[in-house]
């Protein structure tokens, strides 16, 4: 069931967007779920390509640089959250980015599980390590990957966060009541 603020508008391609001001209309559909899989999948992928590399290259106990891997996931949610305001205009809420940036993270966050788990199938030398907990067991591969989503999740709500605070116009929500 809908509020009385909230709309469910479908545009042609049966998509779903919501709008939380009947006065404001979308300037262009935005759909949520595809772009946002989309953008999820090119950062998870992205990240665990950087990862891959950096054990191959010898760098896998370096904590420093296993963390640039989320600027990766920094620039994806900067770019969706800015592309999502665009599209919705004066229908853009707050909720509505940290949604969105909260879809981007746990996909971004699911493929980094599953590349953890594959690149553990493919060679032991490979499989991401944390904690300097080595991969050599499946049990410690499947540990290091969930403390990877978990950690990838995280950041990606905290970068979520603070993007948004970067985003805001400075203009009033007439739906607040002050």
């Amino acid at each position: 069931m809908t509020t009385e603020e909230e709309i469910i508008i479908r545009d042609k391609r049966n998509t779903l967007s919501l709008n939380t001001n009947r006065n404001t209309p979308f300037l262009k559909p935005f759909n949520f779920y595809g772009n946002g899989l989309r953008l999820g999948l090119i950062g998870g992928a992205a990240m665990s390509i950087y990862l891959l590399t950096i054990n191959a290259l010898g760098f896998e106990d370096s904590v420093g640089v296993k963390y640039l891997k989320y600027f990766i996931l920094l620039g994806i949610l900067i770019y969706g959250l800015n592309s999502q305001k665009e599209r919705l205009g004066k229908a853009y809420t707050f909720r509505s980015g940290m949604a969105y940036g909260l879809f981007i993270s746990l996909v971004s966050a699911t493929v980094l599980l599953v590349a953890s788990l594959l690149s553990y199938g493919l060679a032991d030398s490979l499989a991401f390590q944390k904690f300097n907990i080595d991969g050599g067991e499946f049990g410690l591969t499947a540990v290091v990957g969930a403390l990877i989503f978990i950690e990838t999740f995280v950041y990606g709500m905290i970068m979520t966060f603070i993007t948004l605070q970067f985003l805001k116009n400075g203009e009033v929500n007439e739906n607040v009541n002050a």
